[in-house]
């Protein structure tokens, strides 16, 4: 009778069981993207019929496996949900998991592959800047014309409507009035941004992530701002959103990112990040806007800035700092460009 029962276990769980498909696993990630460094919680739901009663073995990339935490699930619940922290600016896919099912008396069981996946993506590590010294022009800075730009308070403003793009809310109106305002006047130079981002491929890793992370956390400032910001980094110039300039340097590999800049003239409130090389660049864009472009080169060597001074930039030179000094050195080296100009 032993030997019938676990005969009929066998032939059962593999003509029903091992043979049944695993079914829809929902998979989801939130927040994705993120940035690097940021938890990102993975959940994978099995769909009814999935027959998932034992467990869920989920298949990670080798660089992240050492970066996750496993969620205690529910009690009775089949549903697997893990966290992650991506250590670096990229993509990565997620799964297929694999399923495990046991027999009825528990003496047989088998793999089930699910093949749904889930891509990520980690955007670079971006810290807060100071956008009293980054944002200056709309706030009664001077150009190279001499001419004065208005100030934010005297500009035209209507009541917001439903779908108006949120750069063009006037904060300081909006405050004041107690409900949000729209600027009416027509974008002009001084509502447009341009970063540009040029590393050679000599350049060592800490060096590119700070120049990336630095060109990534000015761009969240300055849309914050209110800005619509240019990117111009492998050898082209993106117009999108600053989500998509992040998705772009997310992936940016070392060959693109040592490709040269593209040979326009930047728009409104400048800042372009390069290291060590820059006397290498194949192009240095002109810059005819006064005190409103700022370069910043990561290098050791007073020299490397010297072509860009030349071509009419306010050069900061960085070596061996963090993001979080790069990022206030920066807010303060504007500022004083700003009275600079002014006086």
């Amino acid at each position: 009778m032993l030997v019938a029962a676990i005969a009929i276990d066998g032939m059962r769980f593999a003509i029903v069981e091992a043979r049944r498909p695993l079914g829809t696993v929902t998979r989801s990630a939130h927040p994705n993207p993120c940035s690097a460094g940021q938890s990102m919680r993975i959940t994978l739901v099995p769909g009814r019929g999935s027959g998932v009663d034992s467990s869920i073995e989920e298949t990670l990339p080798n660089e992240l496996s050492r970066h996750v935490d496993v969620v205690p699930p529910e009690r009775g619940s089949s549903t697997l949900a893990y966290d992650v922290r991506a250590p670096r600016r990229g993509q990565w896919v997620m799964g297929p998991c694999f399923v495990n099912r046991t027999s009825s008396l528990s003496l047989w069981w088998c793999t089930v592959r699910d093949t749904s996946t889930v891509r990520i993506t980690a955007w670079p590590r971006t810290v807060p800047m100071d956008a009293t010294g980054l944002a200056h022009d709309r706030d009664s800075a001077v150009g190279n014309t001499g001419y004065v730009q208005p100030h934010q308070d005297n500009a035209t403003v209507r009541v917001y409507n439903p779908g108006d793009d949120l750069r063009r809310v006037h904060w300081r109106s909006s405050a004041r009035l107690g409900q949000l305002m729209s600027r009416a006047e027509e974008p002009t130079d001084s509502d447009h941004a341009w970063a540009g981002l040029h590393v050679p491929s000599s350049a060592s890793a800490p060096r590119r992530e700070l120049a990336i992370s630095l060109v990534a956390s000015w761009a969240c400032e300055m849309e914050a701002e209110g800005y619509a910001v240019d990117m111009a980094c492998a050898g082209q110039t993106n117009h999108g959103s600053v989500d998509s300039h992040l998705d772009q340097l997310a992936v940016l590999t070392n060959a693109d990112a040592a490709k040269p800049l593209p040979t326009a003239h930047p728009n409104g409130v400048c800042l372009l990040v390069t290291v060590r090389g820059a006397s290498r660049m194949a192009s240095v864009p002109s810059l005819t806007l006064g005190r409103r472009g700022v370069a910043v080169v990561v290098s050791e060597r007073d020299e490397d800035a010297e072509p860009l001074t030349s071509a009419g930039w306010d050069v900061l030179r960085l070596d061996d700092v963090t993001l979080e000094e790069a990022a206030e050195r920066l807010g303060q080296f504007r500022a004083s460009a700003r009275l600079a100009g002014v006086a």
